[in-house]
């Protein structure tokens, strides 16, 4: 679990409210997203220091008023990519694991 006063944890791409647990499905907007993403993205600039240069909130959950699967997609522009190792090992301790950089060239997936 996330450390917060909000029933949330991560899972791959983002949050996800644990009472939200039809992963595919698409919910009516909730006005509590935005918050949910303030709140990892301060954990996240916490956690990678120097780093991190830019976060952003994207994906559906990011448009107010719009119908979304309930998971906040955060992106990460890093400073320097040759710097992955303490990077994973950031993310790692707050419970995001490396998928592949295979997905699309110069692109980590966690």
């Amino acid at each position: 679990m996330m450390h917060s006063d909000m029933d949330v944890m991560a899972t791959l791409g983002g949050l996800r409210t644990v009472e939200q647990t039809k992963e595919n499905e698409v919910i009516t907007y909730d006005p509590k997203w935005p918050d949910y993403y303030k709140q990892e993205s301060q954990r996240l600039q916490k956690a990678l220091g120097d780093h991190l240069r830019e976060i952003y909130h994207i994906g559906s959950t990011a448009i107010p008023n719009m119908p979304a699967k309930p998971v906040v997609d955060i992106m990460l522009v890093c400073e320097n990519l040759d710097a992955i190792g303490p990077i994973t090992q950031a993310l790692n301790g707050l419970n995001y694991y490396y998928l592949s950089r295979s997905f699309v060239p110069h692109r980590s997936f966690f």
